[in-house]
């Protein structure tokens, strides 16, 4: 005689329809009691043949809270219920004879009654496989409603969702500021150092009151030629060359004898 030990739903996952997982069991949509163990049984099947799972690498089942109006959820939205199976965990001799006499099936996804202790409501059931291709292909072998019965059995509570906490302005202007300027510095020990030849940083004041000082469109140190360039560039100024101090020195020599 056979024992209880898990509720049993059994889905014939079918890559080619989309009518939704009907439980096998029962003859109709999914249900489970909430804060139950429960296991559900997969068989692989495309356009209603069955199929050999040789070439998967795991089987996954999720259970999402509904989207808004009942709409199926986004595939970012996170999971209530969650398992894989690899390929180890794989029956590929499964025989359409005992899948339909339910002794059998491709493979078991099992929770607990703590994984299964979500509150009492509709769901979204979804069950997909992923080839052992490289890279592997995803395959949606059912998706739909599932319900999560309530038994009024037992003390089970329905796990809280994490509380989120978020940062002040205050706190955030003040934690960027402190990863902008810690994270680039060598030590990184506080949030604001002066900058080195060796680290960057801030300016320090010394070096501050010394660019102060540095008249706007300033440049290097410049070369004779520049300087010269730039003295003659001045108005009423000329060039003290070779020829010109020749000729001063004949005018001076012309003074002093009384010729000039």
């Amino acid at each position: 005689m056979a024992t209880l030990t898990r509720q049993r739903i059994r889905i014939a996952g079918d890559a080619a329809r989309f009518d939704g997982p009907r439980d096998l069991q029962s003859n109709g949509s999914p249900v489970f009691w909430r804060g139950n163990d429960v296991q559900f049984e997969i068989a692989v099947f495309n356009n209603g043949v069955l199929m050999a799972v040789s070439n998967l690498a795991s089987i996954t089942l999720e259970i999402k809270a509904l989207g808004a109006n009942g709409a199926p959820p986004a595939a970012t939205d996170v999971a209530l219920m969650s398992t894989t199976i690899s390929a180890g965990a794989l029956n590929n001799a499964l025989i359409l004879a005992d899948w339909t006499s339910g002794v059998d099936q491709h493979g078991i996804v099992a929770f607990s009654g703590a994984e299964s202790n979500i509150a009492a409501g509709q769901y979204w059931l979804a069950v997909w496989a992923t080839t052992n291709d490289s890279p592997g292909r995803s395959i949606t072998l059912a998706a739909g409603p599932i319900e999560a019965a309530e038994d009024g059995v037992g003390l089970a509570t329905v796990p809280q969702p994490p509380q989120e906490v978020f940062y002040t302005a205050t706190q955030s202007d003040a934690r960027f500021a402190s990863i902008t300027h810690a994270a680039s510095h060598t030590d990184g020990s506080d949030d604001i150092q002066s900058a080195t030849t060796l680290q960057k940083g801030l300016m320090a004041s010394a070096d501050k009151v010394k660019l102060d000082g540095i008249e706007s469109g300033a440049t290097a140190d410049q070369t004779g030629a520049e300087i010269k360039t730039a003295y003659e560039a001045i108005a009423d100024t000329n060039a003290f060359t070779d020829a010109a101090l020749r000729r001063g020195r004949v005018a001076y020599h012309l003074t002093q004898t009384g010729l000039l």
